[in-house]
């Protein structure tokens, strides 16, 4: 029997099913201002459609389950092959009422390309609530294409039962092709949070699944205060997750989810955003934005999402953690999204979480650049994590951070590529620079290269090297790119705490660093077993140009400081000029600080000396013939050797300099003296 009507019945108490068709098409289960109110159904579902042929069916505008008593075991369910039918619609006549049931509001198993659209489940058309016990919708056992949209999908999972009570569940790997848009999930009809137990849409294991849609709305989800918005697991690949407002409201207020989208297990090809205008806005929500974690969670992409801003990206919206967690799981790009406001990091890379591409973010910056969002922490913090490229395939803005702009840490954390980046001040629109440094590597990082990176008004340094060791830092310009536009760090770079074996600069023009502005030092090296870093080819106080940009001032230390028992580093092929007070300048300050090398270097009109060395320090080389340094120009001595002995100083071009040339000791130039056999500063050596 087919093309049946039942309209405008009240069916309750019965002892099995409320309306059960199996193997038949084209009837109406209600019509709009014609539906049936079904109640009272404890062990059967309220409405079953059942088997091969039970297609094309149209169930529309029923009220189903009482409130509050009058429990279906079930509201709807379609299975064993029900196919193409339609629950709900367009209109607001046509959806159904579905709440209270013992378990799912709406279940679909092994049925395909049901329409689920319109309905209200959990909480009645009229306003009231109360909840479906397991899930609202539950797709399983390998139910393909099912299309669920514009429904109202609350309060649901109130029996407890552990693992249901999500507002959209899709389960296992048959379960594939489903299309979720233009839900509220969490939020009603008029912008209350009425969250679902666990949380808004769970995919456990299913693949080809989109949640939100390219060319069609996203979802409102928010609202789950115990569960994420979004959570993907198992084995599901293909995943689309685009256009969705996850943990804000219509009218751009939070209603905060646990976290907004959680990605794990063995999780594959996942699509967060994509191109402007899929991407999602995830705010407001207590833990992290966005958090991918799993060893086998591979190749997602994280496009073109504003991530802890209000949806125009123009005033925070904190998530309460990270914007970005990636806690394990490999070669994933984060691209093209605006991350502000949160109240951790930027962007997290944990230990095993490596070969990630994060580019063309724009990181505590407004949407326009006009304003600062900065995170509370770091903007993009690696935690341990190696093989990462950060902007190397395109630049991102990082600013405004609460600690440095980009903080690497940990003995694994190798080889990163950190290029290409504008990390704090990026325009005189507005100050932007971030709290700690422009980038921090710190507790063991090894191997790292940061290159082309513009690094302008930080609070710390440029970069900041602690314990960090054999790491590469090539190309940067460190408090300005040129005269037209300055935006000094406190310091260009400090290497202290035991870092050894880096480089800064190298041979090749491209490899120089410029830095300029620093208000205390341009490089400094300090503490024992800072040892054996090179500093080749930079420009240290001076533009491309040649105008000046200058380091130090009143109360800094000029252009490059070595100190506290850093020994045995390298300066060659430096330009270190317009410092103040000095070009370089030596000193033990506590801890006996020697060789130190100084070879092929300019060193030229810094206010005071051109190189200092004092209190103590010993056998540092100024020069090897054939080898030596070009000190002229200087506002005092061109070498000044205060303190110490075995320094040795040759093959050196000194001239033009406002004092002595070589002053050993502060009384003048030192007569030299028949056999050398004096002692004193340098033991008064005979020049």
């Amino acid at each position: 029997a087919h093309n049946n009507k039942l309209l405008a019945n009240n069916i309750a108490n019965n002892g099995a099913y409320g309306v059960y068709v199996a193997h038949s098409r084209g009837n109406e289960i209600g019509q709009p201002g014609l539906g049936n109110s079904i109640i009272g159904h404890p062990d059967y579902p309220a409405i079953t459609l059942e088997g091969t042929n039970a297609d094309a069916n149209l169930v529309r505008g029923n009220s189903i389950g009482g409130n509050p008593s009058g429990a279906n075991r079930i509201g709807i369910t379609l299975e064993a092959g029900a196919d193409g039918n339609q629950v709900g619609g367009p209109t607001l006549a046509e959806g159904n009422d579905i709440i209270n049931s013992t378990l799912e509001g709406i279940k679909v198993r092994d049925a395909d390309s049901n329409v689920l659209e319109g309905n209200y489940i959990g909480r009645r058309k009229s306003g009231v609530t109360n909840g479906n016990g397991n899930d609202g919708i539950f797709i399983h056992q390998g139910a393909l294409n099912t299309r669920i949209n514009h429904n109202i999908i609350v309060a649901n999972g109130k029996t407890g039962t552990p693992g249901f009570g999500w507002g959209i569940h899709v389960f296992d790997a048959g379960s594939t092709g489903n299309d979720i848009y233009g839900n509220r999930i969490g939020i009603t009809a008029n912008d209350t949070a009425e969250g679902n137990a666990l949380g808004g849409i769970r995919l456990n294991g299913s693949s080809l699944n989109r949640i939100g849609k390219s060319g069609a709305d996203g979802n409102i989800i928010a609202g789950h205060a115990n569960g994420p918005g979004i959570l993907v697991e198992g084995n599901a690949a293909s995943v689309e997750i685009q256009r969705n407002r996850i943990g804000i409201k219509s009218d751009g207020s939070a209603a905060a989810n646990l976290g907004g989208i959680v990605v794990r297990g063995s999780v594959n090809a996942v699509l967060i955003g994509g191109l402007p205008a899929d991407g999602n806005i995830i705010s407001g929500n207590t833990q992290d934005g966005v958090w991918i974690d799993g060893d086998s969670t591979d190749g997602l992409v994280v496009r073109g999402n504003f991530i802890g801003t209000n949806a125009t990206g123009t005033a925070a919206l904190a998530n309460g953690r990270n914007g970005i967690l990636v806690s394990a799981g490999d070669n994933s790009q984060v691209r093209d999204n605006l991350i502000g406001g949160n109240g951790n990091d930027g962007i997290k890379l944990e230990s095993g979480a490596n070969g990630h591409d994060i580019r063309n973010n724009t990181i505590g910056l407004s949407a326009t650049l006009g304003s600062s969002l900065g995170n509370g922490a770091s903007g993009i913090a690696i935690l341990g994590s190696t093989n990462n490229q950060i902007g190397t395939n395109g630049v991102n803005y990082v600013a405004a951070s609460g600690g440095s702009g980009i903080y690497v840490s940990g003995a694994t954390a190798s080889a990163n590529t950190i290029a290409n980046n504008l990390v704090g001040t990026i325009s005189a629109v507005v100050n932007s620079g971030n709290a700690g440094s422009g980038i921090q590597l710190l507790n063991g990082a090894q191997g790292n290269t940061l290159r082309d990176n513009v690094i302008l008004g930080n609070g710390v340094a440029g970069i900041d090297l602690l314990n960090a060791d054999n790491n590469t830092i090539a190309g940067n310009e460190i408090g300005g790119a040129n005269a037209g536009f300055i935006r000094g760090n406190p310091r260009g770079i400090r290497i202290y705490g035991g870092s050894s074996g880096n480089t800064l600069g190298g041979p090749a023009a491209a490899d120089r660093n410029l830095i300029v502005a620093a208000t205390n030092y341009g490089v400094g090296i300090f503490n024992a077993d800072s040892d054996g870093n090179v500093l080749q080819g930079n420009r240290i106080g001076v533009f491309d140009d040649h105008s000046e940009g200058g380091n130090g001032g009143a109360g800094g230390f000029g252009g490059v400081l070595i100190q506290e028992g850093a020994s045995s580093n390298i300066l060659r092929g430096n330009q270190i000029s317009n410092n103040s007070p000095t070009g370089v300048r030596i000193r033990n300050l506590g801890t006996l600080t020697l060789d130190n090398q100084l070879y092929d270097n300019t060193i030229s009109f810094n206010t005071l000396e051109g190189i200092l060395v004092e209190d103590g320090s010993i056998e540092n080389i100024i020069g090897v013939p054939g080898d030596g340094n070009e000190v002229f120009g200087n506002g005092a001595d061109g070498i000044a050797i205060r303190a110490g002995v075995g320094h040795r100083i040759e093959g050196n071009d000194i001239f033009s300099n406002d004092e002595d040339e070589i002053d050993l000791g502060t009384d003048g130039a030192t007569a030299n003296d028949a056999g050398d056999a004096d002692t004193g500063i340098n033991d008064l050596q005979n020049h």
